[in-house]
């Protein structure tokens, strides 16, 4: 249910013959496992999937496959996506659709230097994996409500958000299609818990609505896990440059 869109307790409940009780249990394990995410809003208590356990299930027993599964999927879009032009008249219109991100990050370090990295060096963990240059991209936050999350090449500049909060230690908000081609509107925010004296919650939430389709919000759900739970993890626990190898 959770994979469609994040639902309520209570919309939980309501689909399943046991008692609400036993529903929270089961919810509760899932949450202890790291495979949801939870959110009180007033008195709702929202669940979200967590797609990064999930990913490295993925990664440890598929990745062998991978290639193999690329190659036979790889030719059956090529068929599919032939048929649909076939069927598709040119002038159809673009469905407005919506998708949601949500990823839970712990980092061991202090949230100061989580947000730290996070906004004033994000060019030392923001790897390269949307744009449509192999370089290392020139990213910049300027630090205060209103500045711009942009990239820089050259002589052009793309923007990528504008900063609604900006509280360092604590949380940064953004609007902005975040590189997401056609009519987009998304808010993307950080949230910083501190987990001890140098453990660090990082909560991401991405939701955009537009012409937004499939391939899109799985391709960003795999790119916050590698930027958040990879790079940028490496880099506040490691000192890790996600460039330091090229």
């Amino acid at each position: 249910m959770l994979r469609g869109r994040p639902r309520t307790t209570g919309q939980i409940s309501a689909q399943f013959p046991q008692s609400r009780f036993a529903i929270m249990k089961h919810l509760s394990v899932l949450e202890e496992s790291g495979l949801i995410s939870v959110r009180r809003k007033g008195r709702e208590r929202w669940n979200y999937i967590n797609a990064t356990p999930l990913r490295r299930i993925y990664e440890r027993w598929l990745t062998p496959y991978q290639q193999l599964w690329a190659n036979s999927l790889s030719r059956l879009g090529t068929i599919v996506e032939g048929e649909a032009r076939s069927i598709m008249p040119e002038d159809a219109e673009i469905a407005v659709r919506h998708a949601s991100i949500e990823q839970v990050t712990h980092i061991a370090g202090p949230a100061s230097a989580v947000f730290d990295a996070l906004t004033s060096r994000v060019a030392n963990w923001w790897s390269h994996v949307t744009y449509e240059s192999p370089a290392r991209p020139d990213l910049m936050i300027e630090p205060h409500v209103g500045g711009r999350f942009m990239e820089r090449s050259g002589e052009s500049e793309r923007l990528y958000a504008i900063i609604t909060r900006y509280e360092p230690g604590k949380r940064l908000w953004m609007q902005g299609p975040m590189g997401l081609a056609g009519c987009i509107f998304g808010t993307i925010t950080f949230e910083l818990e501190p987990r001890g004296e140098n453990a660090t919650e990082l909560r991401l939430s991405h939701r955009m609505i537009g012409e937004v389709d499939d391939e899109s919000a799985a391709m960003y759900r795999g790119g916050w896990k590698a930027l958040l739970d990879e790079h940028l993890k490496q880099y506040v626990e490691n000192g890790t440059d996600a460039w330091s190898a090229a």
